[in-house]
């Protein structure tokens, strides 16, 4: 029973699991999506084996594994004065209306600490619900957001209405993992599975860092 978050299923599993069961036939591997802030508590209390979330977690009985840094772009509207860009400065987001998910989601609290370093103003009048309503508020031209790496490759990449830009001198990543039990009898196989999940995404999306 693996549970993760809206955010990173629908654009990383693709990746993964044909070959994950082309290489573990027999493994059954029921997915459930769930708002990141009840992922851990589901794990701590049974409902779920294992997570695939944003590290790190916290919990004296869980056991974490990295799998790749995933990084976010800055994404604006087509008309926005900073589309013509290729990269843009600190300085650039000075007073720049931000757009970001509700403060359920952990990506909520990365966008609200990016705003405080670069100056910008949280819409927390527009908060969004998902990854494609800030996509939508960013095409109406209600602000700028930062989106994850893997969305952005799927779903932003090819769309005319939106440009995707990078921070000169400023990368920025978000730490996606698994974390399982360490009470779990089944803890080498989870490894494995992490492990498995590590060298397919090294392999299928090794351009990620390279969107902007």
């Amino acid at each position: 029973r693996l549970g993760l978050p809206p955010t990173i299923g629908p654009y990383l599993l693709p990746f993964v699991l044909p070959k994950l069961h082309r290489s573990y036939p027999d493994l059954k591997l029921y997915i459930r999506e769930e708002l990141p802030e009840t992922l851990p508590r589901a794990l701590e209390d049974g409902t779920l084996d294992i997570v695939l979330t944003l590290l790190p977690v916290q919990g004296a009985d869980l056991v974490s594994q990295s799998l790749f840094r995933e990084p976010l772009y800055l994404v604006v509207g087509a008309d926005h004065p900073l589309a013509n860009r290729k990269t843009v400065e600190r300085s650039d987001l000075d007073g720049q209306d931000v757009l970001a998910l509700g403060r359920s989601h952990q990506l909520h609290e990365t966008v609200v600490a990016l705003c405080q370093e670069f100056g910008a103003r949280l819409r927390y009048d527009f908060e969004g619900t998902s990854l494609d309503t800030l996509r939508e508020m960013v095409v109406m031209g209600l602000g700028v957001t930062f989106l994850p790496g893997l969305y952005v490759r799927r779903e932003i990449l090819t769309d005319p209405h939106l440009k995707v830009l990078g921070l000169h001198g400023r990368s920025v990543f978000r730490n996606v993992g698994l974390v399982w039990r360490k009470s779990s009898s089944l803890q080498e196989s989870y490894s494995q599975i992490a492990q498995f999940f590590a060298t397919t995404i090294d392999e299928e999306l090794s351009d990620l860092s390279k969107l902007a």
